[in-house]
C-alpha cells in the first residue's frame, strides 16, 4: 500500500514538474513571438520612413503632410496591435498562474491524503496485529475446549455402555422365562412360599 502512495506521489510530482517545463515552454513561445513581431514592426516602421523619404524628395509640402498622417496612423494601428498583444499576453501569465495555483493545490491535496491513507493504513495494521494475537488466544482455548469435550464423550459413551448392560441384565432377569423348570443357580435366593 506504501509502494501505492509513493508512485502516486511521484506521479503527481512528475506531473507538477511537466506542467511547470510546459508554462516555462509556453512563455519562451510567447516571447520568441513578441520579438518575431517586432522585428515585422521594425521592419514596416523602416520601409515607411524609406517610402517618407522617397515622397519628400519627390513631392511638395503637402504630399509630407499627408504622408506624416498617415504615418502617424499607421504607428496608432501599430501601437493598438502591440496593446493588443500586451493584453493578450497579460490573460496568458494570468491563465498560466490560475494553473499552476491549481496545481499546487492539487499536489498538496495529494499529499495531505496520501499522509492521511498512510495514518489509516498504520490503524488498520495495529489492529490486524491485535486480531491475530486475539486468534491465536482463542485457538488455544478452542483446543483446549475440543479435548474437554472429547474427554467429556468418552466418559458419556462408557457410561451409557455400563447403563445399557445394566438394563440388559435386569431385563433378562425379569424376563418371563415361562412355566417349567427353571435352573436355579446357587448364588440366587428363592422366595418359596406355600400356596
Amino acid at each position: 500500500m506504501e509502494q501505492v502512495m509513493i508512485q502516486t506521489a511521484d506521479s503527481v510530482l512528475d506531473t507538477k514538474r511537466r506542467m511547470e517545463y510546459g508554462v516555462h515552454q509556453i512563455i519562451a513561445e510567447v516571447d520568441k513571438q513578441m520579438k518575431a513581431g517586432a522585428t515585422e514592426i521594425t521592419q514596416g516602421i523602416n520601409e515607411r520612413f524609406e517610402a517618407f523619404e522617397l515622397s519628400i524628395l519627390d513631392e511638395d509640402y503637402g504630399a509630407l503632410h499627408n504622408l506624416t498622417s498617415k504615418i502617424q496612423d499607421e504607428i496608432g494601428r501599430v501601437w493598438r496591435q502591440i496593446g493588443i498583444m500586451h493584453q493578450q499576453m497579460s490573460a496568458s501569465t494570468d491563465t498560466l498562474n490560475k494553473l499552476q495555483n491549481q496545481t499546487d493545490s492539487y499536489v498538496n491535496g495529494s499529499l495531505n491524503v496520501m499522509d492521511s491513507m498512510r495514518g489509516k493504513v498504520t490503524q488498520i495494521t495495529g489492529r490486524m496485529q491485535e486480531v491475530d494475537e486475539n486468534l491465536n488466544f482463542l485457538l488455544g482455548k478452542l483446543s483446549l475446549l475440543s479435548q474437554e469435550f472429547n474427554r467429556i464423550k468418552s466418559g458419556l459413551g462408557s457410561t451409557l455402555d455400563e447403563i445399557r448392560s445394566s438394563f440388559q441384565k435386569v431385563q433378562d432377569k425379569i424376563k418371563d422365562k415361562g412355566p417349567g423348570p427353571h435352573n436355579i443357580s446357587s448364588n440366587e435366593i428363592v422366595d418359596v412360599t406355600p400356596s
